[in-house]
């Protein structure tokens, strides 16, 4: 009785630790992440505005739409989604930072296909929008 009992135990001790695990994962794995041809939605406004860049990531991950996250130059980085969603993860994620109130930019990284020319960036600032600017870096 005491081994069928300890035997019960321990697996729904495994249980309980392997879906802990499943929990700590990312929400996209490379299965569900973003697939080429893909543009930049979102980028940090510095270091200190890391957490909301995540948490807008989390949210559209949570909707199920495809999205990465990369590096893009010395402290920042961005949140990509595929070129045919951009267009409808873009209402999404001003939803989500207003709602949030994050402080974030929105934007469409440059069409290799087009003749150069510098994004526009729209800086959110606590869920409001306050400017347009091009890209520049935020040193904290």
């Amino acid at each position: 009785m005491k081994t069928s009992f300890f035997a019960g135990f321990l697996s729904v001790l495994l249980l309980c630790c392997s879906a802990a695990e499943r929990r700590a994962r990312p929400l996209h794995d490379t299965e569900n992440g973003v697939r080429l041809p893909y543009v930049d939605i979102a980028v940090n406004l510095g270091l200190k505005h890391e957490e909301d860049l995540h948490r807008l990531y989390d949210a559209i991950a949570l909707k199920g739409l495809r999205c990465g996250m990369r590096a893009m130059s010395l402290n920042a980085e961005q949140i990509v989604v595929e070129r045919g969603d951009f267009d409808r993860v873009k209402i999404i994620v001003t939803g989500i930072v207003v709602r949030d109130k994050l402080t974030v930019r929105i934007y469409k990284s440059a069409d290799l296909a087009e003749p150069a020319s510098a994004p526009t960036l729209e800086v959110w600032e606590n869920g409001k929008k306050v400017r347009e600017e091009q890209y520049k870096l935020y040193l904290d």
